[in-house]
């Protein structure tokens, strides 16, 4: 087993998520661009490193709406970031993933839920801190089972906390601030107005595939063509609220992406059987991506 250090705590427990899926999409909304690279006090350097640096200081405070695949992007962006974690519990967690695979352990997924699954990333010329919110902006709750569930915000108090602490933050040159939150189907329409619509991020990227009827359990449970259909509609209706909020120029939208259901299986047990599940899933999210952007 791996002993692991956060901010790579997406390589721990969503690592196959990372290595699964890649790319933006576009639908409807513009991609997010890369300003020309600027100068910033840091030990970072590189040329990527760079390019998100200024990107992230142009838009000052840039949103993640969506599932697991966008919070494992949240959280590899924290580790190339350099991001420091501000509480002892998440600098380090063990037993990551399985044995000579890239899929998390039982352990770490059951550690991951029973907190809620939201972040915030601030940064200025002195370096990054991550650090957790205390509850779900934009989602109800979340069960894996019933003893590891976590609970929506009653409320908006975290949410003015955090608005708070970015609106100090981005005030100074240099510095600007960087959140996830869990929405992985939907989202009811009044968070968005009530949250959002206080103080409206430099960039809002947002997606919701792989936790719905398209990569769940309800996969096989709701038949053809209304589950599409239903998905399509949840896809236009969410867009339509959040280009009113924060506008077209500020909305991108990350479209299905590709899993990968070759190399390590989880299940060894049934390999056979995961594959040809995991393949099915994948050519419906493929299905949904090319409807998607048909339709808008």
């Amino acid at each position: 087993m791996k002993h692991c250090i956060l901010v790579s705590i997406s390589i721990c427990l969503l690592r196959s998520v990372a290595y699964a899926f890649s790319g933006l999409k576009k639908l409807r909304v513009q991609k997010l661009r890369a300003p020309k690279a600027t100068s910033h006090s840091s030990n970072r350097g590189s040329p990527l490193q760079d390019s998100i640096w200024a990107s992230l200081d142009k838009f000052r405070w840039t949103v993640l709406l969506g599932d697991s695949v966008l919070g494992a992007q949240f959280l590899t962006l924290s580790q190339e970031l350099g991001a420091t974690p501000v509480e002892a519990s998440l600098s380090q967690h063990h037993n990551c993933t399985e044995k000579d695979g890239a899929w998390p352990t039982q352990e770490a997924m059951m550690d991951l839920t029973d907190q809620p699954f939201e972040y915030l990333l601030l940064c200025g010329p002195e370096g990054c801190k991550f650090s957790r919110l205390g509850c779900m902006n934009f989602y109800s709750s979340v069960c894996s089972d019933k003893d590891h569930c976590v609970k929506g915000c009653e409320g908006t108090a975290v949410w003015d906390n955090m608005l708070v602490q970015i609106m100090q933050h981005i005030s100074k040159q240099g510095h600007f601030a960087v959140s996830f939150h869990w929405a992985p189907s939907y989202f009811p329409h009044m968070n968005v107005y009530d949250r959002l619509g206080r103080y409206v991020p430099g960039k809002l990227l947002w997606n919701n595939c792989h936790h719905w009827i398209g990569h769940g359990y309800q996969v096989d449970q709701v038949a053809e063509p209304t589950k599409l259909s239903l998905w399509l509609s949840y896809v236009d209706s969410s867009a339509a609220v959040l280009q009113k909020v924060v506008g077209l120029e500020r909305l991108a939208y990350q479209g299905c992406t590709r899993i990968l259901c070759e190399g390590n299986i989880q299940n060894t047990d049934n390999s056979q059987t995961w594959v040809e599940k995991c393949n099915g899933r994948r050519q419906w999210l493929e299905k949904a991506d090319a409807a998607a952007e048909q339709q808008c």
